[in-house]
């Protein structure tokens, strides 16, 4: 166990405590969005069956494509570091009368004398992306961050490798993340002690005080920002191709197992082949010798050929009436549900209004709706619009009787 390791270990301890985790997740957005897809699945499971089509399950699976823009997560990092772009830019485009305010002399006395505008300048720059980066792209579509299965990966769920390449997969992962966190925690640690020097040796408190402690906490965030916007991306695409590259190697060994396995099984196919040829001609052999065909024979495989043609047509018709009478009583029998379910609504209401529970508006409004319903009710339907009811079995069959007689005599 090296370092990375143990720091990992540490940092999974920390991750427990729900307000390290709140924290972290604020500066690592990708970790907040793969806790808020994890909560948001085991919502879904709780609910209970998924299949069901009443009308909360569905608007829950409507919503659960979609991630809201968390204020803590996702737009106070982007208003933070727009503050810190609006502080830098009079300064970085020489905007002389806008430089004579307080508010807009604090900022430049945190960065050394020697190129002050190239160093704003180039934070101008990083915290624009990251303000772009926070609004447009962190999508609000979960199916955008499906990589972040790498992160859940466990001896459960492996994401097809075996167990040697899954640990392997969970070792660079974990060792790659520590040295990022490590690195982004570093320069989060050097930059504002340096920015504490430059005030100190600038005497920015003499500008305002309160001033420079705003700029202080707006420049401290934003190193925290920009440093986990310009190296978590691409720690996450490292392990993205990591896992690719294993996978691929996991397909590759699988395609050559069946490559062998497809020339084994094409060997012994010649075999039994060979093998078949050999008995074929021992056959015809025999065949030669011993069968001498007569005409009863052939009177007899006539008569069942002829036999099994008709049972064959007789079980196909079976199959299709069959087949056809049970979905048409199915389709109707949703159809007289329907049609009993609204009866039944009509009486409740002529009895609730007997009884002077409703008032006449919401009587006639749902005694006129159910009377609707009853005259067109839903339930299956055909290509030509009619729904399917019990006597479209009828209907159906007299149509078909009726196709035949008419070609009967075409047939004949």
């Amino acid at each position: 166990m090296n370092l990375l390791d143990l720091e990992t270990n540490l940092w999974q301890k920390w991750m427990k405590n729900p307000y390290y985790r709140r924290i972290h997740n604020h500066i690592n957005q990708l970790f907040y969005y793969n806790d808020f897809i994890q909560l948001r699945y085991d919502r879904l499971k709780s609910c209970g069956d998924n299949d069901r089509l009443d009308a909360k399950t569905t608007a829950t699976k409507e919503s659960i494509d979609i991630i809201p823009r968390s204020f803590w997560n996702v737009i106070l990092p982007g208003m933070v570091n727009m503050m810190f772009v609006i502080g830098a830019l009079p300064f970085v485009l020489r905007l002389e009368f806008l430089e004579q305010y307080k508010f807009f002399q604090v900022l430049p006395q945190f960065i050394p004398k020697n190129g002050p505008r190239y160093v704003l300048t180039l934070n101008v720059i990083w915290s624009t992306m990251q303000f772009f980066q926070m609004f447009y792209g962190h999508s609000t579509q979960i199916e955008r961050y499906g990589f972040l299965h790498v992160l859940n990966l466990n001896d459960k769920d492996n994401g097809g490798l075996r167990t040697c390449e899954l640990y392997q997969f969970k070792l660079f992962r974990n060792r790659l993340l520590s040295l990022e966190r490590c690195l982004i925690t570093s320069i989060a640690t050097i930059g504002p002690l340096l920015m504490l020097s430059m005030i100190i040796q600038h005497s920015a408190w003499k500008v305002s005080v309160y001033l420079t402690i705003f700029w202080s906490i707006v420049f401290y965030f934003c190193i925290w920002y920009i440093c986990s916007s310009t190296y978590q991306f691409p720690t996450f695409i490292v392990i993205v191709q990591y896992y690719l590259i294993l996978k691929q190697k996991s397909i590759q060994e699988k395609m050559y197992r069946f490559q062998d396995l497809l020339f084994n099984n094409n060997n012994n196919n010649e075999q039994i082949n060979k093998g078949k040829r050999w008995m074929r001609l021992q056959l015809n052999r025999l065949n030669q010798r011993l069968y001498k065909p007569s005409e009863r024979d052939y009177f007899q495989l006539s008569t069942i050929e002829a036999l099994s043609e008709h049972i064959v047509h007789c079980l196909i018709y079976v199959a299709h009436i069959g087949l056809l009478s049970v979905l048409i009583y199915n389709c109707s029998r949703i159809e007289q549900l329907n049609r009993e379910f609204l009866k039944t609504n009509q009486k409740c209401i002529h009895f609730l209004n007997d009884q002077n529970v409703l008032s006449c508006a919401s009587f006639y409004k749902l005694d006129s709706l159910t009377r609707i319903m009853l005259e067109k009710v839903t339930g299956f339907i055909l290509f030509n619009g009619n729904v399917i009811t019990s006597r479209t079995f009828i209907t159906l069959f007299a149509d078909i009787s009726t196709f035949f007689f008419l070609i009967s005599q075409q047939i004949a």
